[in-house]
């Protein structure tokens, strides 16, 4: 039988729910909400998941509840939005993990078997994409564009492209 994955919205934490019941934090650190394969066999999370956290990318198969980091935060970078791409493909924006006026990151693309990164599109610092949608080969992105030199104010930023 398959396991299940449940997310506690109020303490953020992600559980792995066995078939008998039985509940397994799968990290002690806030998270962000799990998102399922198209396949419906795989979760990916992010944890630890808040502002400045040096962050990794979790992946829980639902067949066997073995879990995986699949990406480990780099100095000053660390990943903070993902989605599926395929079932052997996630798609992350990867910022900086300090600072007020980075608050998105550059669109990358991570294989989470061999763990290769690629990066899909880079970005203006001044601008910061936060997230994204996939509609089948286009990818909107969206966030914000500052509109002065010290990064004080800004406007909303969307963009598409094929990938």
């Amino acid at each position: 039988m398959i396991n299940k994955i449940i997310y506690d919205g109020k303490e953020k934490h992600v559980y792995l729910v066995k078939p008998n019941g039985k509940r397994m934090l799968l990290k002690n650190d806030l998270s962000s909400k799990p998102i399922i394969s198209p396949n419906k066999r795989l979760a990916a999370f992010i944890s630890p998941f808040c502002w400045e956290c040096m962050s990794n990318v979790y992946v829980v198969d639902l067949y066997n509840g073995k879990i995986s980091n699949v990406y480990n935060w780099e100095y000053s970078k660390t990943p903070k939005y993902i989605k599926w791409y395929s079932n052997e493909s996630l798609l992350l924006i990867i910022g900086e993990t300090y600072g007020t006026v980075s608050i998105g990151g550059d669109l990358y693309s991570l294989n989470i078997k061999s763990k290769k990164l690629e990066v899909v599109k880079k970005f203006p610092e001044y601008i910061q994409i936060t997230s994204f949608k996939l509609n089948e080969n286009i990818i909107e992105v969206y966030g914000i564009r500052y509109i002065d030199n010290i990064y004080n104010e800004h406007i909303l930023y969307k963009d598409s492209f094929k990938y």
